[in-house]
């Protein structure tokens, strides 16, 4: 399975920012200015075809604080011959974030995923449209709706069930990158993390928050 875990901004709906979610651990800039570019990541926009897809982003980091690293999509399960390609289609995408207060707010915690989700080399851009305005962003992975689940915020931060690794804690997991891409994993401990979660999102029927804002 094509499997990448993504580090972002914690929020609690991901439906832009406003006073009562603003952006935080998310980063520099998102610390400068209130803002982060994932503040959307599970807000549906209606496409010209009437479907419903989310547009995530992941911060990339960049060079010289100038252009945007690209992503390394190569590096997803079984794709180390596609380097030259500019998308990966069927992919796991693991939202994880820090969050904002409570015991657990020096914790990664998984705070929602898209399945079957295609997952670009460089950042695409998109005009979200709203009721009134048009706005330009830019995102490098997207999915269909349906496939999308944000988990509520109290479930995000059970520890025993959504924790999130650090390689710098467990051996394996987040390192410096905002990007973890679960491949050869070498120990028993982290190839039964990956086996835990897969089956936890599975399996997973309780609320899904892509549909609330407050």
């Amino acid at each position: 399975m094509r499997i990448l875990f993504c580090n972002i901004a914690w929020m609690k709906f991901y439906k832009g920012t406003c006073p009562d979610d603003i952006p935080v651990n998310g980063g520099s800039y998102v610390m400068q200015t209130g803002m982060a570019n994932e503040e959307f990541n599970f807000l549906p926009f209606e496409n010209e075809n009437g479907d419903y897809y989310c547009y995530g982003s992941v911060e990339t980091k960049s060079t010289k604080g100038r252009k945007s690293n690209e992503l390394h999509i190569e590096k997803l399960e079984g794709c180390s011959l596609l380097a030259g390609e500019d998308a990966i289609d069927d992919v796991l995408v693991i939202f994880c974030a820090r969050p904002d207060r409570g015991s657990e707010k020096n914790n990664t915690h998984i705070v929602g995923w898209y399945q079957h989700a295609t997952v670009f080399r460089n950042y695409q851009p998109v005009k979200l449209g709203f009721e009134d305005e048009e706005l330009e962003r830019a995102f490098n992975i997207m999915t269909k709706k349906e496939n999308a689940v944000l988990l509520p915020v109290g479930l995000r931060c059970r520890r025993t069930l959504w924790w999130a690794p650090r390689a710098n804690e467990q051996g394996y997991g987040f390192g410096q990158a905002n990007v973890w891409f679960p491949t050869n994993l070498k120990s028993d401990a982290a190839q039964n993390y990956i086996s835990k979660i897969v089956k936890q999102i599975k399996d997973y029927d309780e609320e899904n928050w892509i549909d609330k804002y407050e």
